[in-house]
């Protein structure tokens, strides 16, 4: 268990330095509710204007070129935790950065803000251009810690244990879809929505929310994306993954496909745990191939990945625009960044656990 401390115990510890200086109010945390929550999605999004690719036109073609991946999902115990209701500002990260916690962003500006961190008039906005250690830093200044990826979603999807009942949008508790944002005026910190690329201030958002328990958790859509404490892996929810030669997606030759659709012995020495896409007699008896799953109910640590040297990023963010749209879904995990990149669209919240 984490050890949780307040502003004021910081200030007792560093007193002598911030004499004078009235600290921000750390952001509420919002009870979130554990249990059974199936993590990921086997539904497959395109982006306003893109051409979606189907099933029936790979079979036409015998050819999955096109065809966006889909992987399994993993039904997870998660336990309950707490996380903060909005992003952290720039005035709570700057508190931090002249108490000697954290460092200073490395992006300070935005489009016709040069100022945007230092300047009062965003105060309330969120800090952007922060590497992931950075964010962690600032966490631990509070005695709070990243979100998990399972928990950022978990939050932003609703509990659910079937794929149906997830929230597939964070804007007003899922009532709408991120790809109406163009066409209903929705009020989103994100460019699809708006045609403005800036954020809003935190909590700002007529729609970008969702309720647990009767509480807001705002901007899980728009303003900025938002690192989580992972590292990025593309079949993350696979159990296992299958040889090459049974991978369809990859085959450039007749002689792979064919191999690849009727002859994957792997997958068939695993039966139903052997997850496919587009079960069809056209190709192989089940579909196409794409790995093992996880069956049962899996504790959250099989799907926390400590090495690597990416990092996956959640949400949409303001410079979202119709062409990646579906990166503001709250099960898109097409989002990677470096652990060292910043970026001016990406910034954090931070996550505690549940009170004992």
């Amino acid at each position: 268990m984490r050890r949780r401390i307040g502003w004021t115990a910081i200030l007792w510890v560093l007193g002598g330095c911030v004499t004078g200086v009235k600290p921000p109010e750390p952001t509420p945390l919002v009870p979130v509710a554990g249990g059974m929550f199936l993590f990921g999605s086997t539904e497959t999004c395109f982006n306003i204007g893109e051409t979606p690719i189907q099933c029936k036109d790979a079979e036409q073609n015998r050819d999955p070129a096109g065809l966006k991946k889909a992987w399994p999902t993993v039904l997870v115990d998660l336990p309950a935790f707490r996380i903060e209701e909005h992003e952290v500002t720039n005035f709570q990260y700057r508190y931090c950065v002249e108490m000697g916690a954290c460092t200073e962003p490395r992006i300070t500006g935005t489009t016709g803000v040069e100022d945007y961190y230092g300047n009062p008039d965003f105060d309330d906005y969120p800090v952007f251009g922060v590497t992931l250690e950075q964010a962690r830093k600032y966490c631990e200044f509070l005695g709070r810690r990243l979100p998990t990826e399972v928990e950022w979603e978990r939050a932003a999807a609703g509990l659910a244990a079937q794929e149906a009942e997830k929230r597939r949008s964070a804007i007003r508790n899922g009532e709408k879809q991120v790809e109406k944002c163009p066409t209903e005026s929705l009020n989103v910190a994100m460019l699809a929505c708006t045609g403005v690329q800036r954020p809003n201030a935190v909590k700002a958002s007529a729609d970008d929310w969702v309720q647990e328990n009767g509480q807001f958790i705002w901007d899980l859509t728009g303003n900025v994306s938002e690192w989580v404490d992972n590292r990025w892996r593309e079949d993350l929810t696979c159990q296992e993954a299958l040889p090459e030669s049974c991978d369809c997606f990859a085959c450039l030759t007749p002689a792979c496909k064919e191999d690849c659709y009727t002859r994957c012995t792997a997958c068939e020495t695993a039966g139903e745990s052997c997850f496919t896409q587009c079960s069809s007699a056209v190709f192989a008896p089940n579909g196409l191939p794409r790995c093992i799953r996880y069956t049962g109910t899996q504790p959250p640590s099989v799907l926390q990945v400590a090495t690597g040297t990416e990092v996956p990023v959640r949400g949409g963010n303001f410079l979202t625009n119709r062409n990646n749209i579906c990166r503001a879904r709250t099960v898109d995990r097409s989002q990677k960044w470096s652990l060292e990149q910043v970026r001016p669209d990406v910034g954090f919240r931070c996550a505690a656990d549940a009170v004992p």
